[in-house]
């Protein structure tokens, strides 16, 4: 699984991710309220504990993290 974390300001962080993995995450995201489906394979967090809750959860399965 790869991603990338990108800070578009005002404290919004968007991930970027493999569409292979976007099926389990999406679903993850609408389970917890973590985050939002911006797209196919965008995610998009309020603040940074949402993020935080992201990698906590998925970094265990990611070791190719790229943030900007």
């Amino acid at each position: 699984m790869t991603f990338q974390i990108e800070d578009r300001g005002n404290g919004v962080k968007w991930v970027q991710i493999d569409r292979t993995d976007m099926y389990d995450i999406a679903r993850w995201c609408q389970e917890t309220g973590c985050g939002k489906q911006v797209n196919f394979k965008q995610i998009s967090f309020r603040n940074e504990s949402e993020l935080t809750m992201f990698l906590m959860r998925w970094q265990t399965t990611n070791e190719n993290i790229n943030t900007r």
